[in-house]
């Protein structure tokens, strides 16, 4: 039997598993389509920006009083800020007279190479077909890089087109196509929590100045998949849902249709001049998996109020800090950072499944699988106990700067600018061991926007808003104003052109306002002769 296949290098993946002690990778799992390079290079961080740009501002809001102005008071909170967190991160330290200095922190980094994942077609051109063998032509397609190890990754483009697969005969496809959405995946996943406690075992908490670095993701390059998701995560701990705290970074254009980045680190995006993210992933790809048939198809008024206020089921970003430059962005998503309420519970199936570890004869620490983003729980075979890993409260802080615009009503960007509750509940037998849990600072509670929608590209509109015990300030241009528990902002309702398949006035559905979004698909021009082929017989 005839078996025709294409796509057999559909799904393109890498696992880094470890590392040799000069920092070159020991071992690795990939596909042939995939090739990297490692070096060793000095940790960086935008935080030196930002911490610069914070003094720049600082020294140009100073009045020379003795007291400080609102605006003032921010500026000297935010160096504070951004010091403190670059100690955290082994970026600064701090001499014996207080003074914070910068200090260098070699790490090694490995740079994975422009990664092409595509599912080839099978076109068939025939007046007569028969199908009496197989043939496969899946549509789907996948890239997955996964690092277990401590480098950083930074990662080239990727790209999946738009169509895969499928069998065509004379031109139409044949066949219905995958159900499953193409899917980009990077996660570092190395266990630095795990890494903290068998430390702190070993060493005395006082006398330990051991600073590990997590390790970051950056998106150096352009990433396309327009039919399916981008998942960008650093998590602690392979096969963990507990969240990591490396940073990530995105630099290039991200062209896909839904994306979800998370981490309990800090997320930089910053693109150049004339660039647009999309919290939630791009609207065209949106409207064109709804109306279908690449905008062959007349959407209904339905359709369009469904796609302009569809519900928002989770954060499609979520850190510790988050920062966005572009010159457009669009929130179309949830960007959320920081939480209000954490809870651990500690269940009987825990219990069942520390039975099965001590029958296999587990030794040390084995980490636990909680269903949690917020804890990391490890059963301590040698005491026969469960450990909670250290954690504590932090998050709250969002600066957006470019056009801010959003094309969903449902849109939503949330920051911690309170105390947080924290709850562990043992329904167990076992004793728990818990490695620290603070709560004592409030979340940072400020959202800086700088919107050229509603200044310039030179001389955006500033805005921060700071929460504390005494309620919301709100600071525009220098000028505060306290008191009020409102942190509403008023977004420019950007509306969709979505293309020639609208068939009806934009204004039924959508507010006409300055901005549109809007894209235009080129139209292909088939021309097909099919001529009756004979036979004759002399």
């Amino acid at each position: 039997m005839l078996v025709l296949e294409t796509g057999i290098r559909r799904n393109q993946s890498i696992e880094f598993v470890s590392l040799n002690d000069d920092g070159s990778v020991d071992e690795v799992n990939k596909t042939d389509g995939i090739s990297f390079s490692t070096s060793i290079e000095a940790l960086s961080s935008s935080l030196f920006d930002d911490l610069e740009y914070a003094e720049e501002q600082l020294s140009i809001f100073n009045d020379g009083k003795s007291s400080d102005s609102e605006i003032e008071a921010f500026y000297k909170s935010e160096i504070n800020r951004l010091r403190e967190l670059m100690v955290e991160k082994g970026l600064m330290d701090v001499d014996g007279d207080g003074e914070y200095y910068a200090i260098t922190l070699n790490i090694p980094v490995i740079t994975v190479n422009d990664i092409h994942a595509e599912a080839g077609r099978i076109d068939i051109r025939s007046g007569d077909y028969e199908d009496t063998g197989t043939v496969l032509s899946p549509g789907d397609a996948s890239v997955t890089i996964l690092n277990h190890t401590l480098a950083s990754l930074v990662v080239n483009d990727i790209t999946i087109p738009q169509e895969n697969g499928g069998v065509f005969l004379n031109g139409e496809r044949q066949d219905v196509g995958s159900e499953n959405d193409p899917v980009i995946s990077i996660i570092n996943d190395v266990d630095l929590d795990l890494a903290l406690i068998e430390l702190n075992d070993r060493v005395d908490t006082a006398d330990n100045n051991s600073v590990l670095t997590w390790p970051s993701i950056t998106l150096r390059g352009d990433i396309a998949n327009r039919s399916g998701k981008l998942e960008l995560k650093s998590l602690s701990g392979e096969g963990s849902s507990a969240l990591g705290k490396g940073d990530i970074n995105i630099y290039g254009d991200i062209d896909v249709k839904d994306q979800v980045v998370m981490t309990g680190g800090s997320t930089v995006i910053s693109l150049p001049p004339g660039s647009t993210y999309s919290v939630d992933g791009s609207e065209y790809a949106k409207w064109n998996a709804e109306i279908g048939n690449n905008g062959l198809e007349q959407a209904n008024a339905l359709e369009i109020f469904n796609l302009v206020n569809r519900q928002i089921t989770g954060p499609s970003i979520y850190a510790d800090n988050i920062s966005i430059t572009a010159e457009y962005i669009n929130i179309n998503g949830k960007i959320q950072s920081g939480k209000e309420s954490f809870t651990l519970n500690i269940t009987q199936d825990m219990e069942d499944t520390i039975d099965e570890l001590r029958a296999d004869g587990a030794t040390g620490l084995v980490r636990l699988d909680v269903g949690s983003e917020d804890f990391s729980v490890f059963y301590d075979a040698t005491n026969d106990q469960i450990v909670v890993g250290d954690m504590r409260v932090s998050g709250g802080y969002i600066e957006l700067e470019g056009h801010i615009l959003n094309t969903n009503t449902n849109s939503e960007i949330e920051l911690l600018g309170g105390y947080a509750e924290i709850d562990v509940i043992n329904n167990t037998d076992l004793d728990v061991k818990i490695m620290g849990l603070d709560a004592s600072q409030r979340g940072k509670g400020t959202l800086i926007i700088r919107d050229k929608a509603k200044g310039t590209s030179d001389n955006p509109v500033e805005t921060i808003y700071t929460k504390d015990a005494s309620g919301v300030t709100v600071t525009t241009n220098g000028v505060a104003t306290t008191g009020s528990d409102d942190m509403t902002y008023d977004l420019e309702r950007a509306g969709v052109i979505p293309g020639p398949w609208v068939k009806r006035p934009l204004s039924v559905a959508i507010p006409q306002r300055v901005h549109r979004l809007g894209w235009v698909l080129m139209p292909l021009l088939k021309i097909r002769k099919m001529s009756p082929l004979m036979a004759s017989q002399r």
